[in-house]
């Protein structure tokens, strides 16, 4: 995989971080080969308000670029800069859970006669494989 490629798939992997930067101004620099310039969704992300009060109370970019590169030396798979939010990824994780338990006892895949034999993607090995690879860049 190329190295460009491999570090595209790892940043893209990053935990949505909040940091002194707008993300929805964007589109005004935005270069000719991601689409050019244009307005991002205002229906996506959190009203303006609030996404301001983010931005003020954001991390400095230069620190959340040095914890991305110590995360990547370090080998980590996922990058967080606010641990703060632990307890509401554990939750979401355990909506996550009750899911898989309830299609576990689903009558409606117990007619499933045969099911194909589930691997680990080929996603899920590139992945490993571009953290790797930008881990030996640095």
């Amino acid at each position: 995989m190329p190295i460009a490629a491999a570090r595209n798939r790892r940043l893209r992997s990053l935990s949505r971080i909040r940091a002194h930067a707008d993300s929805r101004k964007a589109g005004r620099t935005r270069q000719e080969r991601y689409g050019g310039q244009g307005e991002v969704d205002p229906g996506v992300g959190p009203p303006s308000a609030k996404r301001q009060e983010n931005v003020l109370h954001g991390i400095d970019p230069e620190i959340v670029g040095a914890r991305v590169v110590e995360a990547v030396k370090a080998g980590e798979l996922y990058i967080f800069t606010h641990p703060a939010t632990r307890d509401f990824v554990e939750a979401r994780f355990q909506t996550i859970r009750c899911a898989f338990d309830a299609a576990s006892s689903s009558p409606v895949l117990k007619l499933v006669k045969e099911w194909a034999p589930f691997t680990p993607d080929d996603a899920a090995a590139a992945k490993i494989e571009a953290r790797d690879e930008i881990r030996d860049l640095l």
